[in-house]
């Protein structure tokens, strides 16, 4: 398992990049499909790879923001970028990943992290210890001017007690993540 913050090398970038595109197909529209947004340096990222010797099997990514919520501050870890390779898929790869990179979001100073995904993967991220954001209202910005309403489902872990102490305010108050990552 490899844990990076710091710039990727060529042959890893070409491979996460082509595995995006197999990984999220209707998706990869809206990224860039060449390697630019590997080196995104306006957010703190860590990402996390599994290798099979210079093959990446699997990938996640933690971003770092701060996000204010209810008049109330909070550092944000979102979560993403999560994929296994086809060949590697079902053989519990994606499973250490998730986790490997739930443990370092559980060690930091994160209050909240939050994901999102298909409806069909809840069951798999639930087994990490993520829950379901039961709120209609979640809003993110794709690069459009107007915020737009959040389709995908959306999962949370509240870590910090400010978190858990507002969970409530999550739950029924309109979220606004701002910049999607």
């Amino acid at each position: 398992m490899v844990e990076s913050t710091t710039k990727l090398p060529l042959h890893i970038k070409s491979q996460l990049v082509s595995l995006y595109n197999l990984a999220f197909p209707r998706v990869s529209p809206r990224i860039p499909r060449n390697i630019a947004w590997l080196d995104e340096t306006s957010q703190k990222r860590v990402r996390f790879l599994l290798l099979n010797k210079s093959i990446v099997v699997s990938h996640a990514a933690v971003l770092t923001k701060n996000f204010r919520h209810a008049d109330t501050q909070y550092l944000l870890a979102g979560f993403g970028g999560v994929m296994t390779h086809p060949d590697f898929r079902k053989k519990g790869f994606g499973s250490q990943i998730i986790n490997r990179a739930a443990r370092f979001i559980d060690k930091q100073n994160f209050d909240v992290a939050v994901l999102f995904c298909h409806r069909n993967h809840e069951v798999f991220y639930r087994r990490s210890g993520w829950e379901i954001l039961a709120n209609d209202d979640i809003f993110i910005n794709e690069g459009t001017p107007i915020p737009q309403p959040q389709d995908e489902l959306a999962m949370i872990r509240y870590i910090s007690e400010k978190a858990i102490r507002n969970r409530e305010r999550f739950e029924n108050l309109p979220v606004y993540f701002g910049e999607a990552w």
